[in-house]
């Protein structure tokens, strides 16, 4: 089953499915491991936890419907669209120890959703 992430607008931007992260077009972007967001080429973006994805300052970018904890107050999201069938993700690379990451802020990040994978 997928859980979707929002912006701090509502709009519906990734959806996950296991430790993947996808385009609403079904584009694998990022995968998770211990506590962070990587690209698929194994880059560190940001952290994830609570139903938080948040940049590498530990600014909230993305919420899912469950989100809890330390945090801005999330928008109404808007009803997430059929996400098309994904593609098969590469398999990544082994990706180095995350550092330890900063103590989660109640801040949006000034990244925004859409760029937040563009590295």
């Amino acid at each position: 089953m997928e859980k979707f992430y929002y912006s701090k607008e509502g709009k519906t931007i990734i959806y996950q499915i296991g430790k993947y992260l996808y385009t609403i077009k079904g584009k694998p972007v990022a995968f998770l491991s211990e506590g962070a967001v990587f690209t698929i080429n194994g880059h560190l973006l940001g952290y994830y936890g609570d139903g938080w994805i948040r940049d590498k300052r530990n600014n909230a970018v993305m919420f899912t419907d469950n989100c809890s904890g330390a945090g801005p107050i999330p928008p109404i999201h808007e009803i997430p669209p059929i996400p098309a069938i994904p593609s098969i993700p590469p398999i990544p690379p082994i990706p180095p120890i995350p550092p330890i990451p900063p103590v989660p802020s109640f801040n949006w990040s000034s990244i925004s959703a859409e760029d937040f994978f563009v590295n």
